[in-house]
């Protein structure tokens, strides 16, 4: 589309001689927006049932649609001729309103010249729709959405009826409400999220010097071809089951295979041609830190992208803080992130359309499937589904448990099917026996079993020992180190409840255990919460852990052995101090995989998907109770960004968890952090950036009850980060010390 199509020859002279930002002419920034959202629309899923809708209802068809998205986004920034922005590019000072503001009237009165040239048998109830679209896209390309949106600029006067702020201001609220009367909630956010995630997108992208090979997969075979020269830089060949998975077209489905079998690298080898991104999603920010790093090593650095509620700080600390705003919009061709990320895109979360967008005609693997409590399953369900219809989103969920009945919602909601056949993967597990599970007698803890594990120990054993609250874990930590071992040499601790830096700081050292031969070939003890569930690769020679729902277990027996080369190595099944309060889970799953392990007869893993079937079985009123809820139906309705998600997220299992800051031994960390607040003044953007920075680093999430019985008064923390601090001592080697009694979970 040229822009003679949509501009008079007057018109292109002012943008020609207009900045959309110091050095760059709007001219140019229009055209380049425009251009790029052309190319762009062709790469975006319109859903069938829409189109349907509004062909029957109002004659649209799909290229008028995408058409007036192009012209909405040549027409963006036409508030910028606005002579209060030019002398403000210029330095000049002086009063400005909000260009997105003022861009929308000239908009309108363009856009329906433009589209009634291209269509002249164009239904006006049609072109009104499509014009109150574009309206509500231009006026939120940087602000998203919300009732009071420039209410303090409807009064503003203006001698330029062509930049009419109160005309705009009417215009907005007029095609909001015609949006409210004439489209179904569903439809409306849904083309909303269309033309508004691709204005943002393409407006971003451009401003980022970003082109479309950058950000979308323009080769069929670029994941596989990655793969294979990866594998080959290894010396490895493919497997079996991967060959045949190769190149085998995918749309919605199931991956089940053991740890260690490679269900990551056989993940990116179907055919997913003409898609846009691959997104893959995991459950918790050092898995997802771990992914990347792999990724990167895969496809190149500069395909990459990973986001999750920490990247900010990963960023500022690998010193790529120009990266913030690409990543955290997934403006690469891979995206690494976490599962919540996804969600809160589907619950208007900030800036949800270009997050939302990002899925469109992409191809999503949600990995680690059975790590989600039956709240947080059902909103993913809820998603898939939601995706695969609206999106075309192609979807494959993996798992190394993945149990029948979420089998069976997922085969019904989004139609997936294996992507082996279901034989050749219980081969698999069949062909397997890294562990044999020993259950201890009832009423025997683990505290009862640390002779044991210090003889093992001393007998060259690497031995991972898991608790189910921090303070279990810290508690026998503490006491197995008083045993003569040293820190970091002989025994190490890990749980959820350390400060970001040290998170990453472990991170990284358990990622050395594997890579370092001199640390590889000793003895070592790792105590842990259930952080180790989750995508840890180190291959441990004996577990000793405490009882645990059922597919929880068998994710930690993941942990031992894992390469299959140690015979046969020992999983010990301890009991949990209270059964009838086994803190973070139900008694009732704790009784139901007791009696199920009491009679359980293994011969090989195939063992662990059978017995797994079994226990979903039992408790599976608690997860069919959740999956009738459709939880994200509630935001489907609307337009306006949502805040009600993050919380819904930080509650999703039962137990609320906020961030805090503890005041640290002698209160040292509140007098660092005081230091930088009372310096807030006097500090210029790049020492503020770097003050926030340092207090970022030093947050923890905590159970909300945590912050009731250990509040410390900070008016200045709390109202200028939204941070309180908590009366409590902090250590790198431990984590939180709570003072008063009671478990802190995970």
């Amino acid at each position: 589309m040229e822009m003679e199509c949509i501009f008079s020859k007057d018109l292109l002279k002012r943008i020609a001689s207009a900045q959309a930002k110091k050095g760059i002419s709007l001219r140019d920034h229009s055209k380049d927006v425009g251009t790029l959202a052309e190319a762009f629309v062709d790469r975006i899923f319109v859903s069938e049932d829409v189109l349907k809708f509004l062909e029957r209802i109002l004659g649209l068809s799909e290229s008028m649609i995408k058409d007036c998205i192009v012209g909405a986004c040549f027409l963006h920034d036409i508030g910028k001729l606005d002579k209060g922005f030019q002398k403000r590019l210029c330095d000049e000072g002086g009063y400005s309103t909000p260009h997105a503001l003022l861009s929308l009237s000239p908009a309108e009165e363009l856009l329906d010249q433009y589209l009634r040239r291209l269509y002249p048998k164009i239904e006006d109830q049609a072109l009104r729709l499509l014009l109150d679209l574009s309206i509500l896209s231009i006026a939120t390309h940087h602000s998203d959405y919300h009732s009071g949106l420039y209410e303090r600029y409807k009064f503003d006067s203006s001698t330029d009826n062509f930049l009419n702020a109160n005309k705009s201001y009417k215009l907005l609220q007029t095609s909001y409400d015609n949006l409210s009367i004439n489209l179904s909630d569903r439809y409306r956010r849904y083309l909303y999220v269309l033309f508004n995630g691709i204005l943002r997108t393409c407006d971003w992208a451009v401003s980022g010097g970003l082109g479309l090979g950058g950000m979308v997969l323009d080769e069929s075979y670029f994941l596989k071809s990655q793969i294979y020269d990866y594998f080959s830089r290894k010396g490895w060949n493919l497997r079996d089951y991967q060959e045949l998975v190769r190149g085998q077209s995918i749309e919605a489905a199931l991956l089940r295979l053991p740890t260690g079998d490679g269900k990551t690298e056989t993940s990116l080898l179907p055919e997913v041609s003409g898609t846009n991104k691959l997104v893959y999603t995991l459950p918790t920010v050092t898995t997802v830190e771990s992914m990347r790093k792999r990724f990167e090593e895969y496809f190149g650095k500069d395909n990459v992208c990973f986001s999750h509620h920490l990247m900010r700080l990963t960023l500022y600390d690998e010193e790529r803080p120009e990266d913030i705003t690409t990543f955290r919009y997934g403006m690469r061709k891979i995206i690494v992130t976490t599962i919540d990320r996804i969600l809160l895109a589907l619950m208007n979360f900030r800036h949800f359309p270009i997050l939302e967008l990002a899925l469109n005609n992409s191809y999503l693997v949600v990995d680690e499937i059975h790590s989600y409590s039956p709240f947080t399953l059902s909103l993913i369900l809820d998603a898939l589904e939601y995706l695969r219809k609206y999106h075309r989103t192609r979807i494959l969920v993996m798992s190394a448990t993945l149990p029948s009945l979420i089998e069976e919602e997922l085969t019904e909601r989004i139609g997936a099917r294996p992507l082996l056949p279901d034989e050749l993967a219980k081969e698999r597990y069949a062909a397997k026996k890294r562990v044999q599970v020993k259950l201890m007698p009832k009423g025997e803890v683990l505290s009862s079993q640390l002779y044991r594990i210090l003889e093992l120990f001393k007998e060259g054993k690497k031995v991972l020992v898991v608790l189910n609250t921090v303070s279990q874990a810290r508690g026998i930590y503490e006491e197995l180190k008083s045993q003569g071992l040293k820190y970091r040499k002989d025994i190490y601790l890990t749980h959820g409840r350390f400060c970001y830096q040290d998170k990453i700081h472990k991170s990284k050292f358990l990622e050395g255990l594997k890579d370092r031969q001199e640390v590889r070939d000793r003895p070592f003890i790792l105590v842990s919460t259930q952080v180790v569930e989750v995508s840890l690769d180190i291959d441990f020679d004996v577990l000793f852990t405490e009882i645990s729902p059922l597919d929880s277990l068998i994710q930690r027996f993941g942990r031992v052995n894992r390469k299959g080369r140690k015979g046969i190595a020992e999983a010990h099944i301890c009991d949990v101090e209270d059964p009838n309060k086994p803190l973070p889970y139900r008694a009732e799953q704790i009784h139901i995989t007791r009696d199920l392990l009491e009679d359980f007869k293994q011969s090989s893993e195939l063992d662990f998907l059978k017995i797994t079937d079994e226990y979903y079985n039992q408790v599976a009123s608690i997860y069919l109770k959740e999956f009738g809820k459709s939880p994200l139906e509630q935001f489907r309705g609307q337009i306006s960004k949502s805040e009600f998600g993050e919380e819904l997220m930080k509650t999703r299992d039962g137990f609320i968890t906020v961030p805090a800051v503890p005041v640290g031994r002698d209160l040292e960390i509140y007098n660092e952090i005081k230091e930088i607040l009372d310096r807030w003044q006097s500090l210029d953007k790049v020492g503020r950036q770097k003050g926030f920075i340092s207090i970022m680093r030093r947050i923890v999430e905590v159970p909300v009850s945590l912050i009731k019985d250990c509040y410390f008064e900070d008016r200045e923390l709390r109202e200028r980060f939204g941070l309180p601090f908590i009366n409590v001592d902090y250590s790198r080697e431990l984590g939180i010390l709570e003072k008063r009694g009671g478990a802190i979970i995970f």
